[in-house]
């Protein structure tokens, strides 16, 4: 007859395969995995890296696809690591992009159409069996360096309403080197097809302004002149639907 396993929480999970991986012996047969309310899946690096080097401070971004088990609200987001030190913050939407940005990284600047920031700091609600994907970005103020190790662990730990933690463990590239031009959820640009852009920008700002510029000078017709410019134009197209019936 089976041993039946003891149930356990998420927190004790998390401590047993810490202890594992350090050497401990654990016998799992005792134990019973917990049933997660969410069903995580950390989706590859498109750019060939998710920690980002930003002069004094590192860029962290990584794409995740999140499906409920159950009728489940992350409220809060809480992420650890050996290597982690210091204050973090989220990425902020930039308004000039109208994208969330990070700009002056790796001699160009690395756009995102779609980030979970602003639902998860607002209460991400999802309904059972109801997915949700993007890109979770913070800005770290410290400087990670490539030295501490090519693949990061970190633990990521869902909060729901109630304070309850669910940790999840993924393993972060800290190549901190673009390889690769993104997917449908991120893009990087060079400096060059930054500086292309700028000048296409300020060509059609340039136009715009000669546009108006013309229109200003136009001289101004009296209303006398409109309605007879309309009364002529209303009688060419009677004269022309005239002779396309004839």
């Amino acid at each position: 007859m089976e041993t039946e396993k003891m149930p356990s929480t998420p927190h004790q999970w998390q401590l047993f395969r810490r202890l594992h991986a350090a050497g401990c012996p654990v016998n799992w047969d005792n134990w019973a995995e917990p049933c997660h309310p969410l069903h995580m899946v950390h989706e590859p690096c498109a750019l060939g890296t998710e920690l980002f080097p930003l002069e004094e401070r590192t860029g962290l971004a990584f794409r995740l696809r999140i499906t409920a088990a159950v009728g489940f609200t992350v409220s809060e987001l809480a992420m650890a690591g050996n290597w982690l030190h210091g204050p973090m913050h989220w990425l902020n939407y930039c308004e000039r992009h109208e994208r969330y940005c990070l700009h002056n990284c790796c001699q160009g600047e690395i756009r995102f159409s779609n980030v979970l920031n602003s639902s998860i700091q607002c209460g991400l609600a999802l309904k059972r069996d109801q997915s949700v994907s993007g890109y979770v970005a913070v800005i770290l103020d410290k400087v990670v360096p490539t030295s501490a190790g090519s693949q990061l662990e970190l633990t990521l730990s869902f909060v729901d309403p109630l304070g309850r933690c669910y940790p999840y463990s993924l393993l972060l590239n800290n190549a901190q080197q673009i390889k690769g031009r993104g997917d449908g959820y991120c893009r990087f640009l060079t400096a060059n097809e930054l500086a292309e852009e700028r000048e296409a920008q300020l060509a059609a700002q340039a136009a715009k302004a000669r546009r108006a510029a013309e229109l200003q000078n136009q001289p101004k017709k009296s209303g006398l002149a409109d309605a007879i410019d309309r009364e002529l134009l209303k009688m060419r197209r009677e004269t022309e639907a005239t002779g396309n019936s004839s």
